[in-house]
């Protein structure tokens, strides 16, 4: 038997969203702050089509960060999952 970890369940969660029912986002993972390189690490390798974003750093990095977060004129995100 397969066992798949939480991270990939929850990647293939939101990959099943998006293609399975058109629900691209945007989404919020909640995670330690050790694994947040983990995450995107293993978004980038097993969901490629998700844009995944790292909310981290300094202070003056998530302050930036933030204001590159709001919606575009469309009403889109520039990222469809957000790892914090």
């Amino acid at each position: 038997m397969f066992i798949v970890g939480k991270t990939l369940q929850t990647i293939s969660l939101l990959a099943y969203l998006r293609e399975g029912r058109g629900v691209k986002g945007p989404h919020i993972v909640i995670v330690p702050k050790s694994v947040v390189g983990n995450w995107i690490k293993e978004f980038k390798k097993w969901c490629p089509s998700i844009k995944a974003w790292r909310m981290g750093g300094t202070k003056e990095e998530r302050k930036k960060m933030a204001g590159e977060l709001k919606p575009k004129e469309d009403g889109t995100y520039p990222f469809d999952a957000l790892v914090c």
